[in-house]
């Protein structure tokens, strides 16, 4: 027997939870919601990224005598810190598309 999601039945009942334009529907299947979740998700990672940029260009401060490391961590950290913002950005964009009506 294969148990699979895909063959399993269930009695349980659709959510009534709606996104954006998904009226009645399950939140999957609309494409705009799905572009919401990608959105909220993007905004999350780009925010870890940015959170941790911030304790690496810290470090930068604490290094003493040693412009070589001082200089790696401060170009890692700034990386982090606009990749971070560039992804917060994006996802921003995607949740606004997708949300607005």
């Amino acid at each position: 027997m294969n148990n699979t999601p895909d063959t399993i039945e269930s009695d349980a009942k659709v959510s009534k939870d709606t996104c954006c334009s998904c009226e009645g529907t399950a939140p999957a299947d609309d494409p705009k919601c799905m572009k919401k979740r990608d959105g909220e998700t993007n905004i999350a990672v780009g925010l870890f990224l940015f959170a941790l940029g911030i304790p690496v260009l810290l470090g930068t401060l604490g290094i003493e005598g040693n412009v070589r490391a001082a200089t790696v961590n401060a170009v890692c950290g700034l990386t982090l810190l606009s990749i971070g913002g560039g992804w917060v950005a994006y996802g921003w964009r995607q949740f606004k598309q997708a949300t607005r009506r």
